[in-house]
Parts: structure tokens; C-alpha cells; sequence
């Protein structure tokens, strides 16, 4: 009787562990609830632009006016323009509204045409309304020329417009031959006007490149020199930043000498460690991991991610405290918070969430969006502000748009929860427009995240709202459609059911991890599953508190297939009664996660 009753207690206790957390916010629960957000920022940022030159103002204030008393009411700058058009594609690819496509797209010819220096390549940073550039004599920064690319990627994602196309190559061009270091690898940080003198490295050449851009173009060429980049540029973070971590500085190392040293030309930059940068760094690991399963780089992302909720997330309050002194591990400044560091947070949360099962990233993300959309989120105008208080009862920053602000973070941030949360966590379809320019009415290949192969299939399109019969897994064929037209491409995680495209009827693999045998168990333990194709299978054994036990790995054959788990963990020693969570990956896909009892 009492062997029953502790039996029953265990499977209590494992039932509240598979629903120990259930996430309340409404982005979570329904993504589709993302939409109004997405709607809201359009109709903000939509009065923020010049409709007679095509271009969206730099200085707002909180209720959208232009802001004028810094005298820069008239600036236009490129980080603006680059970073609003991204606004309005996500929205547009959300809502199929193509007036928002077309703002996006003027306001990025008025970049190409004002801010591109056409006789020393690269771009301005500073442009007035009128198209005149002030100050041509700046230094070009790698973050200004990282960011002009994130708008024309977009656009050329959701349109395959081979002029911004040619304008991401060139600029792509001039970063690899100014600005990459042949000798100490990464990109500078900054060089004069005219490309000379170039100084410094620091967190912005590695992961702002990662994410402006070669995210995206990989996706859709894992041939290309942008993929190559993409691993150089990991390995970057790999080597150069994640080493800087140690038991008694959590946060890693932003700034440095041209050769990775210290001795910058901004030494005070040295000790600064950001939530945000740490968290961004954590997603792009965890992006490339899905498509190159390599173990560093999730060990890396759970080293970042988890240093990042045991020191920057309030567990009070909820939401990401932002900038930290590497040698105090306190704030810079203040314990406020700001709009972009939450979006990170809830980036790798959603991610690693999903690829570890560990519940806490789960819980991270849920309480940063309650905290953002509660605080951050302005109900009464519009848009997001700058920087509330720790506890958000306090507006700190109200403006709108500057220098650095913009609609693309809240954006992407809504834009991101709609499809992790639909895809990865929740196994629900998600719909996207596409509105591909007429040299591109042939067959494209579509992929709108970093995800397995074999996790994302097409499996519906219609052409301005007529079904639409050539398809295929990750493709959509254009061909006779005309110039103008928007198709809405319904995407479906694997495990749903798909439909026919084109001629081949395809059929998603077979996840299928078993319950362990027997259960309870009080030695050993067959974990049963089956391969779909051949390859490398990595069963992952955690304690429910998440910490790594065991990880059991094997090249197999197709069909059914186990593993045997002996009870000990790593070191070789018996583990303790309890539960344990079991997680399969096949070829470095997820393939499901489980529980078990221990009882001895």
C-alpha cells in the first residue's frame, strides 16, 4: 500500500510537472491576438510618414507629433527609414494591407537615393526630409550599415525584388572589403568617411550582422557566402564573446580592440553588459542550431539565457532589467527598463523553450510580455515607449522614434511570438502575404523563420483570395500569376496534417517518442521511438528542475528503435528517486519530450 501510494504521489507530482506552467498571457495563449498590436504600431508609425517624399520622420513624440525641439524635425535618417519599412513589411506579410507594403518601399528608395554614398559606398547616417545629407564627412559605423540592411532583406523576403537584392549585395560588398578584418577576423567597428582608419570591434559587427540579415538570406540559400558568413560570425560569438563569461561576471565582454584585446578607443564601453545583447546573442545560437545541430551552440544559448534569468530578469516585477557594469554585475545607471531588452528575452525564451522543454524559459517569456504589454505598451496613442521604471508604474522616456528608436523592434517582437508560439509550441498553422515582383513569377522557395527541414510545410496559398494549386513543402510556384497580385501561404508545423501541392502528395516525418518501459522503475529504463530516416539520434536525460543528467547517442537505421538508460547520470553515479524528463532529436530535429519515474 504504501509502494501504491508513492507510486501515485510520483505520477501527481509528473502531472503537475507536464502542466506546471501554463503561460497567461494573450500573445501565448492565442497568437492570433498579436494581430491588434500589429494593426496598432501600423496605424502609429503610418502618421509618422512623408507622404509627398516618401520617407518617415526621425523624431517623434509620445502622441506622434514631430519632435522639435532637438532641431532635427526634419531629419530622415537611414536607420529610420530601414528600420519603419521593416515595420510595415511584417505587417503587411501579417494583415495582406499592401499600403504598408508600398510606405516600406518608397521609404527605402528614399534611402537608396539620399543615403547611399555614391562615391565611397556605404551609408550615411544622417539624412534631412528633403534628401540633403549634413554631415557626409561622419565616420560610417557598422552599426549603421548593418541596420540599412535589415529593411531591404525584408522587402526582398516577401517580394524577391532583385533591385534591393543588388543594393544588399553591394552594401554586403563594401562591409567584406572595408570593414572585415583579414587578420583578426570580424568587422570593425568604425572607419572614417572614406573606409580608412578602422578601429575597434565590438557585440554589434557579430550579432547585428547575424540578424539584420544573414538570418534571413541563409534560409533561402544554405549554399550561399551569406550562410558562410552566418557560421564565421557564431564562431565569432563562440570564441571571442562567450569566453569573456566566468562565475563572477555572468554578462560577456561587448567591446574591443581591433585584435579582440582590451585597449579600445572607448575603454568605458569595455565594462558594459547588456540583457538584450546577451539574449539576442542566445536566439541567433539557438536559430543556427536548428539547422546545424551542433551542441555548443545550444550549450552556449542555455549558458547566456540562463545567466540572463538568474541576474537580469525581475522575478518580482517581471520583464528584463537592461544595462549592467561587468565588474558590479549592477545596473549602469537605474534598474529601469527598456522596450528592446524585453523583446530579446522573449525571443530566446519562445526558442529554447522549445528546444530544451525546460520550463523556465517558458516562464521568462510569459512574465517579460505581461510586464511589456502592460508598462511598455502605450494604450493611449500608440506605439511603444523608450524606458518605464522598474516596477512600469513610472514613464521614464515617453518618445516614440530618434536616433536609435523605431518601429522595428515591437514589431518584430509581435511579428516573432506569432510564429514561434504558433508553430514551435502550439502546433497551429500561420498565414503570411507575399506579393512577389513580376521577375520573380516563377517558383520560390519560402521559409519565414530558422527551422528544421522537415518542420514547416506549406499547406495551403491563395492568390487575392482564390485558391492557389502550385505548391509544394517549402515552395510556392508564381508562375502566371501577374505583377501585383498577393498570395496568402498558410504555414503548418509537421505533426498536422498536410495537403497535396503540386504533383507530389508530401508527407511529414513520423515523430514518435514513446513512454518509457517500465515506468516507474527503480534501475533501468527502455525508451522506445522510431526513425523515420536514417541517422544520428540523441536521447537528453534532465532532472525536472532542468539540470542536465545524461545524453545517450547513436548513428541508427529507419524503424522502430530504443534506448536503454541505466539510471546514472554523466559521472557514472546512480541518480536519486524522482522524475526525470527525457528529449529526443533526430538529426538535430526535435522529436518530442517526455517523462519518467524513477523510484527505487
Amino acid at each position: 500500500m504504501k509502494l501504491f501510494r508513492e507510486i501515485f504521489a510520483l505520477f501527481l507530482v509528473c502531472a503537475v510537472f507536464l502542466h506546471a506552467y501554463t503561460p497567461t498571457h494573450p500573445w501565448l495563449t492565442n497568437p492570433e491576438n498579436t494581430r491588434p498590436h500589429l494593426d496598432s504600431l501600423a496605424t502609429f508609425w503610418e502618421g509618422t510618414f512623408n507622404h509627398e517624399t516618401g520617407a518617415f520622420y526621425t523624431e517623434i513624440k509620445r502622441n506622434g507629433d514631430i519632435e522639435t525641439k532637438w532641431g532635427t524635425a526634419d531629419y530622415a535618417s537611414t536607420l529610420t527609414q530601414s528600420r519603419n519599412a521593416y515595420a510595415m513589411i511584417r505587417i503587411f506579410m501579417v494583415n495582406g494591407d499592401t499600403s504598408y507594403l508600398n510606405m516600406a518601399e518608397r521609404a527605402l528608395r528614399f534611402m537608396r537615393a539620399h543615403a547611399w554614398d555614391e562615391s565611397r559606398g556605404g551609408w550615411y547616417t544622417v539624412v534631412k526630409m528633403d534628401g540633403s545629407v549634413p554631415y557626409p564627412n561622419d565616420r560610417k559605423t557598422i552599426f549603421q550599415n548593418l541596420y540599412a540592411l535589415l529593411g531591404l532583406t525584408a522587402y526582398w523576403e516577401c517580394t524577391r525584388d532583385p533591385e534591393m537584392k543588388s543594393w544588399i549585395d553591394e552594401t554586403f560588398d563594401v562591409l567584406e572589403n572595408r570593414m572585415w578584418d583579414t587578420l583578426h577576423d570580424g568587422y570593425f567597428e568604425y572607419a572614417n568617411a572614406n573606409w580608412s582608419y578602422p578601429k575597434d570591434k565590438s557585440f554589434n559587427g557579430i550579432v547585428d550582422a547575424i540578424t539584420t540579415h544573414l538570418v534571413t538570406l541563409s534560409m533561402h540559400d544554405p549554399e550561399s557566402r551569406y550562410m558562410s558568413r552566418w557560421l564565421e560570425q557564431t564562431d565569432l560569438i563562440l570564441t571571442k564573446l562567450v569566453p569573456t563569461i566566468t562565475p563572477s561576471t555572468p554578462f560577456f565582454k561587448e567591446y574591443f580592440s581591433a585584435s579582440w584585446g582590451d585597449g579600445s578607443t572607448d575603454p568605458g564601453r569595455e565594462e558594459w553588459g547588456n540583457s538584450g545583447h546577451m539574449n539576442k546573442a542566445s536566439w541567433c545560437l539557438a536559430r543556427l542550431y536548428r539547422s546545424n545541430p551542433q551542441e555548443t551552440y545550444l550549450d552556449a544559448a542555455e549558458l547566456i539565457t540562463g545567466n540572463m534569468y538568474d541576474y537580469a530578469f525581475d522575478k518580482e516585477h517581471g520583464g528584463m532589467w537592461g544595462a549592467f557594469n561587468r565588474s558590479t554585475n549592477l545596473p549602469n545607471w537605474n534598474w529601469n527598463k527598456s522596450w528592446w531588452e524585453q523583446q530579446q528575452a522573449v525571443m530566446a525564451g519562445l526558442q529554447l523553450y522549445d528546444l530544451t522543454g525546460k520550463v523556465l524559459y517558458l516562464q521568462m517569456a510569459d512574465s517579460t510580455l505581461h510586464f511589456y504589454t502592460r508598462y511598455l505598451v502605450d494604450h493611449q496613442y500608440g506605439g511603444v515607449f523608450a524606458e518605464v521604471s522598474n516596477d512600469g508604474q513610472t514613464i521614464i522616456n515617453d518618445g516614440k522614434g530618434g536616433g536609435w528608436k523605431a518601429g522595428y523592434h515591437a514589431s518584430e517582437y509581435a511579428y516573432y511570438v506569432y510564429l514561434y508560439q504558433s508553430l514551435l509550441n502550439l502546433d497551429q498553422p500561420v498565414t503570411l502575404h507575399f506579393r512577389p515582383h513580376e521577375s520573380a513569377l516563377n517558383q520560390q522557395k519560402l521559409k519565414p523563420l530558422a527551422i528544421e527541414d522537415d518542420r514547416l510545410w506549406i499547406t495551403a496559398v491563395e492568390k487575392n483570395g482564390d485558391p492557389w494549386k502550385t505548391f509544394g513543402k517549402d515552395f510556392v510556384d508564381f508562375s502566371h500569376a501577374e505583377p501585383g497580385d498577393v498570395f496568402t501561404v498558410t504555414f503548418s508545423p509537421d505533426s498536422m496534417i498536410q495537403y497535396v501541392g503540386t504533383q507530389n502528395a508530401y508527407t511529414p516525418k513520423t515523430i514518435a517518442l514513446q513512454q518509457n518501459y517500465p515506468n516507474p522503475f527503480n534501475a533501468s529504463t527502455v525508451i522506445p521511438f522510431r526513425m523515420d530516416e536514417p541517422g544520428q539520434a540523441d536521447l537528453t536525460i534532465y532532472h525536472l528542475n532542468g539540470a542536465f543528467v545524461q545524453r545517450i547517442s547513436s548513428t541508427l537505421s529507419t524503424g522502430e528503435q530504443t534506448f536503454t538508460w541505466d539510471g546514472k547520470d554523466v559521472s557514472g553515479r546512480n541518480v536519486a528517486s524522482g522524475i526525470y524528463v527525457y528529449q529526443l532529436r533526430i538529426n538535430g530535429r526535435h522529436a518530442g519530450t517526455r517523462t519518467m519515474i524513477m523510484m527505487k
